[in-house]
Formats: C-alpha cells, structure tokens, sequence
C-alpha cells in the first residue's frame, strides 16, 4: 500500500513540475540563442537590456526550481491532509505515518529530478555544442573523485540528505501546529521556520565550537556528528507530526 502510495504521490508531483521544467528548458534555450547573437546586437540598447533580463531571471530561477520540490512537497502535504481532501485521506485503511513517508519520498524524488533539470538547462544555456566534450571531462573527473574517496564522498552525500529531512520535516510539523489557528497560518509558518533556523544556527555554532575545542581533526567525524545531529532532529520533528496527524487532527 505504502508503495501504491508513492506511486500516486510522485505521479501528481512529477505532472505539476513538469510544466515547470518544460518552460525553464525553453527558457534556456532563449538565452543560449541571445548568447550566441550577444557580439553581433552589442550595438543594440534594447537587445542588451532583454538579454541581461532574461539571464537574470534564468540565474534566478535555478535556485527557485531548486526549492520547487520542498514547496509542492509542503503544499500538497497541507491541502491532502488538512484541506478539502483531508477526510478522504483520513478514512484510508493505513497508519498515519504512510502519509508523511508518502509526501517525503515524493518530495525528495522530485528535488533529484530539479536537480537534473537545473544542471541541464544550465548546459544549454551557457555552453555550446564545442564545449560539451570540456563538460563531459568535468563529469567524468567528478565521478572520477568520488571513486578515489568514497567514504567522504558518501558522508557529504548523508550529510546533505539528513540537513533536507531535517528541513522537510520541520515544514510539515510547521503545517500540523498552524492548523489548529484561524487566522494568519502563513505569517505563523514563516515565524516557526524562521526561529527554527535560528535555533539550529546557535546548536550548529555549540557543536562546531565543541568540535574546535575537542581538537577532532578527523573531518569524517565532524560530518558523522553534524549527520547525526540532523537526523535526531529529523526522528523528533516526524514523530511529533506523525502524533499530531493521528490523534489531534482538526481538518478544515
């Protein structure tokens, strides 16, 4: 069930984003033409100007697309679970938890994928067809890397993926306390992360602090703490959302 699920959930994510991806693709594609026409319209005010637009909101969008999966992923955990389509959820012969799983697998899925997309339309924004084999190199050296230090490789790999989850999960317990206000969810959201990601700054500080004090060279023994610590965080957050979703629910 749990896997029919997800199935469902990565379908419906994928669709929405989809569209997103196309259009950022073709968007891309302008500004790798423009690129290649930038010598020949220097001369021109007006092209200059649209060119310096279009690559402006381009380098911007590749952080927005970026964070597209984390946004889908919290919205649709809102409105599944606590908007008009909350009591059908709800009436589902399984555990509450298969829920957040379901919203988190998803939501992570389609961030690997925007990934992808990202560095794709930045290939065909900013690199022609003479550079690709210089880019194909770059891949090949990076995977090269990674087969020379595995262990590092890997621990930046949990690290990054336990700092998401972390941050995935503080969203959703965001959504479930702001569900039983009226008024001002939005504003109260935006609040809670916010101190959230001032109250890890300061225990991030405490344990980079501990770790200079402790003399731990070992770099891969500061990551195994940091990974650690954001996975303890990311347990709490998940059982205090799950606790909230099946025993105080409060649908709209």
């Amino acid at each position: 069930m749990l896997g029919k699920l997800i199935k469902h959930e990565l379908r419906a994510m994928l669709n929405k984003f989809s569209l997103v991806a196309i259009i950022f693709l073709i968007v891309s594609v302008i500004v790798r033409i423009m690129t290649l026409f930038e010598d020949a319209m220097e001369g021109s005010i007006s092209f200059m100007m649209s060119f310096i637009f279009i690559t402006s909101v381009f380098v911007i969008g590749l952080s927005g697309l970026n964070f597209f999966a984390l946004f889908s992923s919290v919205t649709r955990f809102q409105k599944n679970l606590f908007g008009d389509e909350g009591y059908l959820m709800h009436t589902l012969p399984i555990p509450s938890y298969y829920h957040i799983i379901t919203k988190f697998v998803a939501g992570l899925i389609t961030w690997i994928v925007s990934v992808i997309i990202s560095m794709i339309s930045v290939v065909i924004a900013f690199f022609g067809v003479s550079e690709i084999t210089g880019i194909v190199k770059v891949i090949s050296e990076f995977f090269s890397f990674i087969a020379k230090y595995p262990l590092q490789s890997f621990m930046v790999f949990i690290l990054t993926t336990s700092s998401y989850c972390a941050l995935i999960f503080l969203c959703y317990l965001c959504v479930c306390v702001t569900n039983f206000i009226p008024k001002g969810k939005g504003a109260v959201n935006a609040l809670m992360i916010i101190g959230a990601i001032i109250v890890n700054n300061i225990i991030m500080s405490i344990i980079t602090e501990f770790l200079a004090n402790s003399e731990i060279g070992s770099e891969i023994t500061a990551s195994l703490i940091y990974t650690a610590y954001f996975a303890v965080v990311s347990v709490i957050f998940f059982f205090i959302t799950n606790r909230i979703i099946s025993r105080n629910l409060n649908l709209e």
